[in-house]
Formats: structure tokens, sequence, C-alpha cells
């Protein structure tokens, strides 16, 4: 579990960091600085990442959902109780 939470924490970083890019290659393509097909280049690849942050969640939700079936305890309380 750790190590997902801290995967969900670097991955909302890569995608912050390409919202940036994306905005400044934005920039670029209205200036005539870059060609149109590589700012949406851009926008593909941050939507790829999106779309694996939002995968990392879901396995980090099922494998606390799986842990609290397993341990008979209501969802959400399976982590707190480990944690402790």
């Amino acid at each position: 579990h750790d190590d997902n939470v801290r995967d969900i924490g670097m991955k909302e970083k890569t995608v912050s960091l390409m919202e940036r890019r994306l905005k400044i290659s934005e920039k670029k393509m209205e200036k005539g600085e870059m060609k149109r097909i590589d700012y949406l280049d851009d926008m593909i690849e941050i939507s790829k990442e999106r779309i694996a942050l939002l995968a990392l969640r879901a396995a980090t939700e099922t494998t606390e959902r799986s842990l609290s079936i397993l341990l008979g305890i209501p969802f959400g309380e399976a982590i707190s109780e480990i944690a402790e």
C-alpha cells in the first residue's frame, strides 16, 4: 500500500509538471514557435499520464477494499489500523 501511495504522489507531480509544460507549449504554438502537431503530441502524453494516475488510484482502492473484506472490517478502516 505504501508503494502505491508513493507512486500516486510521484504520478501527481509528473502530471502537474506536464500541465505546466503544456501551458508553455500552448504559448509557443500561439507565437508560431511550435508546430500544432507537437502541441497535440504533448496533449496526448499528458492524457496518457492522467489515465495512468486514475488507474493507479483505482488499483489502490481495490487493494484497500480487498484487504477490508479479508479482515472483515469496514472499508477505509483497514489501512488506518495497519498504520497504527
